[in-house]
């Protein structure tokens, strides 16, 4: 079933590397969101100190460092290499233990079946021809009782007015098809993949951001970016 699997490769993110850490510039917006996904992630875990995580989609390694800083042993996984040096680069200088690997969740599995007590896999399901392949990965790749959290972008049309005609194309703080709408997924696609697994959703939350405050927060409308917590049960 999975050799079949075609993982989308968008050059964006290669050319975005060496600008992740800079909290002004193209990532501007995953580092102002970052704090909230950390404390929801914890919470949601119960804590995460000692706890074997996977970051699925790690880039350059923000959500990565925060994990590790909460007591996490984590593993970053990506498939872009520009992403994964930057992400070793910057743990180096930060003199962070995190273990960054270069390689999609196909290869990666081969290994680690039941390994992790955590998965975090964020903003990358829009952006892969084979979401549902991910989701049923995910469920091999975490222990009996652990959590998974998936972020994404529901496919609704203020989804495509705030993230590709403000974002991207009007005001361009991220590059230009860096998000096809085509491959947002809506809340109900996403939980239709989880029955096919033995994971069981246990939260839905929408992620909304205040341009007046300059912050993201927890909202439970979820027509944009939106977190499902499943645990495999």
């Amino acid at each position: 079933m999975f050799k079949k699997i075609n993982f989308l490769k968008n050059s964006n993110f290669d050319d975005m590397a060496s600008k992740w850490w800079d909290i002004n510039g193209i990532s501007k917006f995953l580092h102002l969101m970052n704090p909230l996904r950390t404390q929801y992630i914890t919470n949601a875990s119960q804590g995460i100190f000692e706890k074997k995580i996977l970051d699925i989609g790690c880039g350059a390694g923000i959500l990565s460092e925060s994990l590790c800083n909460a007591g996490g042993i984590v593993t970053g996984l990506d498939i872009s290499s520009n992403m994964i040096h930057e992400a070793r680069m910057h743990a180096k200088i930060k003199n962070l233990n995190i273990r960054y690997v270069n390689e999609n969740v196909l290869a990666h599995i081969k290994n680690h079946i039941q390994y992790y007590d955590t998965i975090v896999c964020m903003e990358v399901l829009e952006h892969t021809r084979h979401p549902m392949e991910i989701v049923h990965i995910c469920s091999q790749l975490i222990k009996p009782g652990g959590d998974i959290f998936f972020s994404t972008i529901s496919r609704t049309l203020i989804s495509f007015f705030t993230i590709i005609f403000l974002a991207e194309y009007l005001f361009r703080f991220i590059p230009i098809k860096t998000h096809s709408f085509a491959q947002f997924i809506t809340p109900c696609e996403l939980l239709a993949w989880l029955d096919n697994t033995g994971l069981k959703a246990q939260d839905i939350i929408g992620i909304k951001y205040n341009p007046c405050t300059r912050n993201f927060y927890l909202s439970p409308n979820v027509n944009t970016n939106y977190i499902i917590h499943a645990r495999l049960l």
